[in-house]
């Protein structure tokens, strides 16, 4: 289940957003500021730098470098993502895509 903006089942909510992250920012590097687990939860805080490279949910390149901070919460279930709960600071990446 994915607790997300959208309907799509957790997996392949995370592996959407992989898909996007690789056409609008080519040199995305991902960089993992905590993790904690407790349980069946796990729940990742991080960081991703990148340059607007690609086409983001409509707007065309733009050549800036952003900046991305989340935390994702993950409800796991043998050993595999079974709920999500995403919190990523989408505003602030638009505004940096913004031309």
């Amino acid at each position: 289940m994915n607790h997300g903006p959208t309907d799509e089942p957790a997996r392949e909510a995370v592996v959407g957003a992989g898909e996007i992250v690789r056409t609008s920012f080519s040199d995305a590097v991902l960089h993992v500021d905590d993790i904690l687990i407790d349980g069946d939860k796990a729940a990742v805080r991080w960081t991703m730098t990148a340059t607007h490279d690609g086409d983001f949910l409509g707007t065309p390149p733009t050549g800036k470098a952003i900046s991305l901070r989340a935390t994702v919460v993950f409800g796991l279930r043998d050993g595999r993502i079974a709920e999500l709960w995403p919190m990523l600071d989408f505003h602030g990446l638009l505004r940096q895509v913004a031309a």
